[in-house]
């Protein structure tokens, strides 16, 4: 999915989770294709799935602070900024290069 092939993607992650429905990356990785594919509803539930199986999953709260950010629902992005904050202080540093909170005031 880096290199673009959303749908391929997509469809890699759902043969990935039918192996493995415990796999919280692979959630995560689905809801990054879904995203891209313009499905942020789907990709939130699938980010969320991830963190059922992973609540200390800091990546997947770095990818929810996004996506709960860009369908402007800023009080949940902030809550899990900060909580991926708390498991991991790089984190400040990580949101404050992409200017992340500036975009939610936006």
């Amino acid at each position: 999915w880096t290199q673009g092939h959303y749908q391929a993607a997509n469809q890699c992650f759902d043969k990935a989770l039918q192996l493995d429905p415990t796999d919280c990356k692979a959630y995560r990785s689905k809801a990054i294709a879904l995203y891209k594919l313009g499905g942020i509803d789907q990709s939130i539930d699938f980010i969320n799935k991830a963190l059922q199986i992973n609540p200390g999953y800091m990546k997947a709260f770095h990818t929810l602070a996004f996506m709960t950010g860009e369908v402007k629902d800023h009080k949940r992005s902030l809550e899990c900024f900060n909580f991926a904050a708390e498991l991991n202080p790089r984190t400040t540093v990580f949101f404050a290069e992409k200017q992340l909170p500036r975009r939610m005031m936006i």
